[in-house]
């Protein structure tokens, strides 16, 4: 018998590509859409294929597609929104910034491009264009999470307290399980020195199954500092650690309460795997008044010469 071959139509594969799409099978979808393009080109249907080559990482492939779809239509902003996202996985964060230009130029409400925008130049800490960005972001798309995060994350950085407050109550209103949320609240609590509530949202966000590592270190510096209780400060840095043990500043902080306990050696063990993990540390170590004690010790200075030793 020979086989039977059943032909779809262009509508049937782009319904069963976009199926596919929809759950994340990219290499089914990407079968039917190009399948689909051989009968007809649909720049909706392109950029979905272009999309698919951005998530298998082959960027190249999805630049390409994206400028053949400018090439059939230059007002698609979409188009310009998948040639800036490339850019950025390619390293290439200037370029990035005129294509998301282009992509709003023609769709003044992407608020997405406002907001990846935005990130670029936080990254190049021109934090008034970020500023700027994130601002129209949200006023498009009042609940975008992250758009509020980030923004709030800026204004703390430069000690607008009340605005970066502000922002971080919104996204935690919006969703408190989002990682960062409940992190950057208890900063801003921290610095506006109200711990309790610091300590708070900071334990909120380490409950979190992807929370954000850093909480564990600032409540060990709350717990150490603010608290003066060093065995529950080591506790906390000794929970980061087992979540992840690259982090230098959890090893030098756990290292300090040891040796502030007068645990030398464990001390000695512990910055020298900070070290290791962060090799600034050591710098760091050396100008640390807190350590001056330590320091003097046998431990204190075998680490200082067998680190210096290594350099």
């Amino acid at each position: 018998m020979k086989e039977v071959v059943i032909l779809m139509n262009y509508d049937e594969l782009v319904s069963r590509g976009n199926i596919a799409y929809e759950n994340n099978e990219f290499d089914v979808a990407l079968t039917h859409f190009l399948k689909a393009l051989l009968i007809h080109h649909d720049l909706e249907v392109m950029s979905k294929v272009a999309l698919i080559y951005f998530e298998r990482k082959d960027y190249v492939q999805s630049f390409d597609m994206f400028s053949d779809i400018l090439s059939m239509d230059q007002t698609y902003a979409s188009g310009y929104y998948g040639l800036a996202i490339n850019c950025e996985e390619m390293n290439k964060p200037l370029e990035a910034i005129e294509y998301y230009l282009e992509a709003i130029k023609y769709d003044p409400e992407y608020f997405t491009a406002y907001f990846f925008l935005a990130n670029i130049y936080g990254d190049m800490h021109e934090y008034e264009k970020a500023k700027y960005n994130y601002i129209k972001a949200i006023s498009i798309e009042q609940d975008f999470t992250w758009a509020h995060i980030n923004l709030g994350a800026i204004y703390e950085l430069e000690q607008n307290y009340d605005k970066a407050l502000e922002h971080a109550q919104i996204a935690y209103g919006i969703d408190p399980t989002i990682k960062f949320v409940c992190f950057n609240l208890g900063v801003v609590y921290s610095k506006i020195g109200k711990y309790d509530l610091a300590k708070n949202y900071l334990l909120e966000e380490i409950e979190k199954v992807d929370g954000y590592i850093f909480a564990y270190l600032n409540l060990g510096i709350l717990y150490k500092d603010i608290d003066r209780n060093l065995e529950l400060a080591k506790d906390m840095y000794l929970k980061g650690i087992k979540k992840d043990d690259s982090i230098g500043s959890l090893w030098y902080n756990l290292a300090c309460c040891e040796a502030l306990l007068g645990h030398n050696k464990e001390a000695y063990q512990n910055f020298k795997r900070s070290f290791e993990c962060e090799a600034s540390l050591f710098t760091y170590f050396l100008q640390d008044s807190e350590m001056d004690l330590f320091k003097q010790t046998e431990e204190g200075k075998l680490i200082i010469t067998q680190t210096n030793g290594m350099k």
